[in-house]
């Protein structure tokens, strides 16, 4: 990630992780404001441009699921907002009100947040990676480390990262870990174009198989699942790789969720990606307004990659849904589709892959 331009805000300025990443580098005290008045000068470009400030509300937020969907009862820390990666898919391109990357540090009152959170919530899954990627702030702060030594005061959480990079150096070894996930969102290697500044899927793979050998059980997330030409068999070569690496009982959960966008991000996609494939396939307006593939195909789709995952991993993987009907659960997965018994078979299955020995 490279840094151009760095702004901080006068709340944030004396937190020791803006001291920490301010040291050597030129910054501003500057506003949201002020930075929006320079973007559209044209005296930065966004992409190139940081903000580091403090939040003003909670931190924790349920992951947000279309309504008449089926929710895994998720739960988000959003500590950072926007993404360098440049997926040609990503919902950041129209979603967020901060134009610049943006770094809240004001995350030590996490710790309250969590302890009152608790009171009213048992088997909590919740990660960072739904505003930003986890990882791209690894080469700026080790904030693995800083999430990591939270979590182990609350080991009844489970914690989990969700990158498409392989930035693993600052994790520590965790010989008795009980409750932190690392998880890979992987599409086969044709797709690369559409995710330009992530890491390989074969380097994802690399990173799964180092972290389970230090401590940590993985997750996957095939999510978007893109139609592409031979699709089917780059799926069935993505996952024969994985499995050909990564033994099954180190997988905490794998999710599964079609490609999918509002009618704001189609325009989006048509003026940064102008080579992109994703508009080329069959897809249709569905009642939340967002553009999907129609049932039959995603019935398709998800039906090939469990067929896949149980031939050349194993019977017995966690698969589950990401924004999907009710109806497509009921046709192709065993666990009923409630939000406290999908929350909690995902809770338990992470805390046996965390258990597993290899």
């Amino acid at each position: 990630m490279k840094i151009d331009y760095l702004f901080v805000s006068k709340e944030a300025l004396n937190y020791p992780i803006t001291q920490k990443i301010i040291k050597g580098r030129k910054y501003e005290i500057s506003t949201l404001d002020q930075i929006r008045e320079k973007l559209n000068t044209g005296k930065i470009e966004k992409s190139r441009a940081l903000l580091i400030s403090t939040f003003p509300g909670n931190f924790i937020k349920d992951c947000p699921c279309t309504p008449g969907y089926v929710s895994c009862g998720y739960k988000n820390i959003n500590f950072a907002y926007n993404c360098p990666l440049n997926c040609s898919y990503c919902i950041l391109q129209e979603y967020l009100t901060y134009p610049v990357l943006t770094l809240f540090v004001n995350i030590d009152k996490l710790k309250n947040e969590i302890n009152e959170y608790k009171k009213s919530h048992r088997y909590i899954r919740i990660g960072t990676g739904e505003l930003t990627d986890s990882l791209i702030w690894e080469k700026l702060y080790p904030f693995s480390q800083w999430f990591i030594n939270l979590f182990q005061e609350f080991k009844d959480i489970i914690f989990e990262f969700k990158t498409k990079t392989d930035f693993i150096e600052n994790f520590p070894e965790l010989n008795n870990n009980e409750n932190i996930i690392v998880s890979f969102s992987l599409n086969p290697e044709q797709l690369k174009g559409e995710e330009l500044y992530s890491a390989t899927p074969q380097k994802r793979i690399k990173a799964m198989e180092k972290l389970i050998k230090t401590g940590y059980a993985v997750g996957i997330h095939f999510d978007p699942l893109v139609e592409h030409k031979n699709w089917k068999q780059n799926y069935k070569t993505l996952i024969k790789d994985i499995f050909n690496s990564i033994p099954p009982k180190k997988i905490a959960w794998i999710s599964l969720g079609s490609l999918r966008f509002t009618k704001d991000l189609r325009w989006k996609i048509k003026d940064n990606h102008p080579n992109s494939i994703l508009l080329k396939g069959e897809l249709v307006e569905g009642f939340d307004k967002k553009y999907r593939y129609p049932f039959l195909l995603r019935e398709k789709l998800y039906g090939e990659m469990i067929r896949f995952l149980k031939e050349y991993g194993s019977e017995n993987l966690p698969i589950y849904f990401c924004m999907e009907s009710e109806e497509m659960w009921k046709r192709l997965l065993k666990i009923e589709p409630k939000t406290e018994k999908i929350n909690k078979y995902l809770y338990e299955s992470a805390k046996r892959a965390l258990k597993t020995k290899i």
